[in-house]
């Protein structure tokens, strides 16, 4: 941990092998951490700088995101084929949605309203949509998908995804009214995470 102003290195932690995610809750009193060799996430206690527990979750966690209330966070396993959810408050493991081993999850993205979860299946070229309510499936997106996508994000208007695509070297991009392909930007080689930026107007 550094200090952001000054630069100085404040604390190191054991956070497990492999240490890949990371995400901070919105209140900023949580970090979570993802081992991808020992399948776990660090839960690190932001304003102590302690780590206080670590969460068995599925095979190679990847990425980690907190729903916007902070009450719940999402865990891609890409080994594992799933997503683990976890209650903050209590550090646990509270479901686990299914994806299928082929899919091969990495990416998450929440809706600007929570309500649906983005998963990015590389295994399978599919974009999958859960339900935060129920922690169900309720669709996935693979026609004209490009191939291998590892990483999605989210339109600030909720309107479109764009999903970074490792084999076909692209970004496809998602209407969420039809959530279908609209179209297929080409990219850099091995195209592996996309972050939605705002453009300031000239004057």
């Amino acid at each position: 941990v550094y200090n952001a102003a000054t630069g100085e290195q404040l604390e190191t932690f054991q956070v497990g092998i492999e240490p890949e995610g990371v995400a901070v809750s919105p209140d900023g009193k949580w970090a979570y951490i993802t081992a991808e060799t020992t399948h776990t996430v660090a839960v690190i206690d932001a304003e102590n700088l302690e780590v206080v527990k670590h969460i068995l979750v599925g095979n190679r966690p990847r990425v980690v995101v907190f729903s916007h209330d902070g009450s719940r966070a999402y865990v891609s396993a890409e080994i594992g084929g799933a997503v683990s959810v976890i209650d903050v408050a209590t550090h646990q493991v509270t479901g686990t949605i299914s994806l299928g081993l082929d899919a091969r999850p990495v990416g998450l993205a929440l809706s600007p309203d929570g309500s649906e979860l983005y998963v990015a299946g590389g295994g399978t070229s599919a974009i999958y949509v859960i339900d935060t309510a129920t922690n169900e499936v309720t669709q996935d997106i693979r026609e004209q998908m490009g191939r291998r996508p590892w990483d999605v994000a989210v339109s600030p208007d909720g309107s479109k995804l764009y999903t970074a695509n490792g084999l076909s070297d692209s970004i496809s991009v998602v209407d969420t009214n039809c959530m279908c392909v609209v179209d297929n930007i080409e990219a850099g080689r091995g195209a592996h995470s996309v972050v939605i930026g705002v453009v300031p107007d000239d004057d």
